[in-house]
């Protein structure tokens, strides 16, 4: 195994790419997502291996890529609150897995098939060697594994903020790290439907019902796995102790790489709100060096901070009453119309996504 120095490049014949879940293979259409997929793969990291991991009842272009696993499909797990919902985590997590597993490379990029890349700084490593010696602890990986900030999403939000909401849209990193990160058994349904119901009326309401939505799950299997025992009775819940630990354990394992720098295509339906990617996630200037200044003053300073955000400025927001006073209406005069409608809002939101994509 080749050592790797802090800003080095990874060559692409130390990497095997794992595209994980669906293939979006078109037969006889050269110009569809899987294509492109894997042509700016080939283009960009010539000599990386390539591997699908899928599920049985997907196809793919065998002869362009060199393994393909065809994995048993776990069973979406579908919310008594939304009834359009499915949550797919345990699929993502099966095929990654396996994916990881069977990868020859000292290095594994996750990907999906409706991902491309556009360049190659993606695959720079940085090593992190100046982590103040009180805090060697909290570090797991051999080397922090590359992130997007899509979807690492910051506490510092009024209506999205979720603790432990670590990015699983594109990762890279050691292999052994990026197994580390996946080795978790399937979420079991009735742990995930048992939500508590928040303390205070204007927490943000749980992830379509459930206790925890994909991106906390991983994190928190992964913590928990390094017996962390993290424990989130409801999506939105916030504590003093988890807000040190999920800024620290950020900072510390994981290199955020702002999603214009990732050198990655995205599909259009990540970057259709500027309003979440320029407030709601972290941005790697800020996250990547927070663990060299974390002290008891900026800590406390951050999370005051993240509680001002949450409770006070969310008071004082009239978005925020107007949509509260008609959700509360709603709820209370019919919760069976409330649900439906929220149900075919999210159907005609999910359309004009794919509408755009295509």
């Amino acid at each position: 195994m080749e050592s790797v120095n802090n800003g080095e490049l990874i060559d692409s014949s130390r990497i095997s790419v794992v595209i994980q879940g669906l293939t979006h293979y078109i037969e006889n259409d050269k110009n569809c997502l899987f294509y492109r997929c894997v042509n700016s793969i080939k283009q960009y990291l010539p000599e990386a291996e390539i591997i699908v991991s899928t599920w049985k009842g997907q196809s793919c272009d065998e002869s362009v890529v060199d393994i393909v696993l065809y994995n048993d499909e776990p069973e979406s797990i579908t919310s008594d609150a939304d009834i359009n919902f499915k949550w797919n985590f345990n699929k993502m997590v099966v095929s990654t897995k396996s994916g990881i597993i069977a990868s020859n490379r000292e290095y594994a990029l996750k990907f999906r098939a409706d991902l491309s890349l556009i360049g190659i700084g993606f695959f720079r490593i940085v090593t992190k060697d100046n982590i103040p010696e009180n805090r060697h602890k909290f570090r797991i990986f051999q080397n922090p594994v590359n992130i997007s900030n899509i979807f690492t999403k910051t506490m510092f939000s009024s209506f999205d903020y979720f603790l432990y909401n670590l990015s699983d849209i594109v990762q890279f990193g050691k292999k052994e790290d990026l197994l580390d990160l996946w080795s978790r058994d399937l979420i079991d349904e009735r742990e995930l439907k048992n939500a508590k119901i928040p303390q205070f009326f204007f927490n943000h309401f749980s992830y379509h019902g459930l206790k925890v939505c994909p991106e906390q799950a991983l994190m928190t299997g992964w913590l928990n796995s390094h017996r962390y025992n993290v424990n989130l009775p409801y999506t939105s819940y916030v504590s003093r102790k988890g807000f040190y630990l999920f800024e620290l354990l950020l900072s510390i394992n994981f290199n955020t790489l702002n999603w214009e720098q990732t050198d990655i295509l995205y599909p259009e339906r990540f970057l259709s709100s500027p309003v979440i990617l320029d407030q709601y996630v972290y941005r790697a200037e800020d996250i990547n060096v927070l663990h060299e200044k974390y002290n008891f003053l900026i800590f406390n300073r951050r999370f005051l901070y993240c509680l001002k955000i949450i409770y006070l400025d969310k008071f004082l927001s009239i978005f925020f009453w107007d949509l509260l006073c008609k959700k509360i209406l709603l709820t209370i005069l019919s919760p069976k119309l409330y649900s439906t409608l929220k149900s075919k809002w999210r159907v005609a939101i999910n359309k004009k996504h794919k509408d755009k994509v295509n």
